[in-house]
């Protein structure tokens, strides 16, 4: 028997089996890694999913809430820009709802141009006019929607038709201020 172990060819084989016996043990510990490195990125790839699925919901919402808010809006409609076509010989008037921003400049852009906002108010005006109370006056949105709040804040009994009287005549106001100061 002892010739067996002394034999050259048994201990390269007690050596290989040796060597594997330690590989394994090696790759058993990083298994053991693997293992938990696995459950971690499968937990990730979870929370990723589940990330997507939440983002998808929140912009269904978001988009049935804005047309809800654009259909239940007592629309006050002002005109934000105009723009001359000498070709044309016409003028381009856009319009805007100082109460929820609903404006048809959307129609007006390019598609890539469009964010989220502008794909819902363009959907929205295919379907409905842009209608309400118009009020013949230029000027930017925030602004209108400014002095219209703080006319309502000062006169909270004040009726809607009033609200639009005090609301031009601001406006005009305004306007008039501007033009002297530009006279100076």
């Amino acid at each position: 028997m002892d010739k067996l172990h002394d034999s050259k060819e048994y201990n390269d084989l007690v050596d290989k089996y040796n060597n594997f016996e330690n590989e394994i043990d090696f790759y058993e510990i990083r298994m053991e890694e693997l293992e938990k490195y696995d459950e971690g990125v499968q937990k990730y790839l979870e929370c990723k999913k589940m990330i997507a699925d939440i983002k998808k919901k929140q912009k269904r919402i978001y988009k049935k809430g804005k047309f809800l808010e654009y259909s239940m809006c007592n629309h006050i409609i002002v005109c934000s820009k105009i723009e001359n076509d000498y070709r044309e010989g016409r003028k381009y008037k856009e319009h805007t709802c100082i109460h929820c921003g609903l404006t048809d400049a959307v129609i007006n852009k390019e598609k890539d141009e469009l964010t989220l906002s502008d794909k819902i108010m363009l959907k929205y005006l295919n379907k409905n006019a842009l209608r309400g109370e118009y009020i013949d006056i230029v000027c930017n949105p925030n602004k209108a929607k400014y002095i219209w709040s703080e006319i309502k804040k000062n006169h909270p009994k004040i009726t809607d038709k009033e609200l639009v009287t005090l609301f031009k005549e601001s406006i005009s106001d305004i306007k008039s201020n501007e033009k002297i100061k530009k006279k100076k």
